[in-house]
C-alpha cells in the first residue's frame, strides 16, 4: 500500500512538474513575440523621428510665409520733404 501511495504521489508530481514546464514554454514564447514586436516598433518610431527631423530642416529651408502684394515702382523725384504740404500758402502770411 506504501508503494502504491509513494507512486501516486511522484505521478502527481510529475504531472504538477509538466504543467510548469509548459507554463514556461508559453511565457517564453509570448517573451519572444513581444520582443520581436518591440524591435519591429522601435524601429518604426526610429525612421518615423528621422523623417520628422527632416522634414523639419526641409520646411526651415523652405519657409515661404511671404508673398508680393504689389511691384515696386522707382520713384520719379524725392519724397521728401514735401514743401507744398508742410509750408505754409503765402495767402496764410499775412
Amino acid at each position: 500500500m506504501a508503494a502504491l501511495q509513494r507512486e501516486t504521489m511522484l505521478h502527481d508530481a510529475l504531472e504538477k512538474q509538466k504543467a510548469g514546464a509548459n507554463k514556461l514554454n508559453e511565457s517564453a514564447i509570448q517573451y519572444s513575440i513581444l520582443k520581436r514586436d518591440l524591435e519591429s516598433y522601435r524601429q518604426l518610431y526610429e525612421g518615423l523621428m528621422e523623417k520628422m527631423k527632416q522634414a523639419g530642416v526641409s520646411a526651415g529651408l523652405k519657409s515661404n510665409n511671404f508673398r508680393i502684394v504689389d511691384v515696386a515702382r522707382v520713384p520719379t523725384g524725392p519724397i521728401e520733404p514735401n514743401i507744398h504740404a508742410t509750408w505754409p500758402s503765402p495767402s496764410c502770411w499775412v
